[in-house]
């Protein structure tokens, strides 16, 4: 992006299947973009809540024989590895 954008701050609206730049935050000319995904959660949303409605159907057809795959994409040190397994004491 040309122009100086340090001293703009992009906030993001959501709903359970998409996210978009706020459009009372967005750079000025930018196109304004949506994304749709088969989940979105909230920051406050637990791992027990996204296991329990994205991962336990998949984890119980693994178990009876099925092929399944649990794919965690996101920024390095954000949590994919604690979430997948959590540690010794809290499995």
């Amino acid at each position: 992006r040309g122009g100086d954008t340090a001293n703009h701050q992009l906030s993001w609206r959501y709903d359970q299947r998409s996210i978009a730049p706020s459009t009372q935050n967005s750079f000025e000319g930018e196109d304004k973009k949506s994304f749709t995904f088969d989940n979105v959660f909230p920051p406050i949303t637990t791992t027990d809540q996204i296991y329990k409605q994205v991962l336990s159907d998949i984890v119980v057809s693994t178990v009876e024989g099925y092929n399944g795959c649990i794919f965690a994409y996101g920024q390095t040190s954000s949590g994919k590895t604690h979430t997948m397994t959590g540690t010794r004491s809290h499995p």
